[in-house]
């Protein structure tokens, strides 16, 4: 889950110039609202089409999401992310479509 460094993503958004959608990480970030939102509107700042961010097991998955509200209704397109050797508790994905993330990958 290594991000990208910001002018370089830049850079990539820029070469690709709208002709595909473009994704990134934000890296390994703890699950707290602060980091979080952060690294999503830095990254959607640059016209990032998806952004994935990794749930993991401890942290503040409730606040989280509500302070990623104003992200998603700006229109950042978050996918979030999973990691099977976690062993992740899938009865997230309802808490996480009515928060309105775009979808979920599982990475092993």
């Amino acid at each position: 889950m290594g991000a990208v460094d910001l002018p370089v993503l830049r850079e990539v958004i820029e070469y690709i110039d709208h002709r595909r959608p473009v994704s990134a990480t934000i890296g390994d970030q703890p699950l707290l609202p602060g980091p979080i939102v952060d690294a999503v509107r830095d990254r959607a700042a640059l016209g990032t089409d998806f952004l994935k961010l990794g749930l993991f097991p401890d942290g503040d998955l409730e606040g989280t999401l509500s302070a990623l509200a104003p992200q998603i209704q700006q229109g950042s397109a978050l996918i979030a992310v999973l990691f099977a050797d976690l062993n992740p508790d899938v009865r997230v994905l309802p808490q996480l479509a009515r928060a309105g993330f775009t979808g979920v990958m599982l990475d092993r």
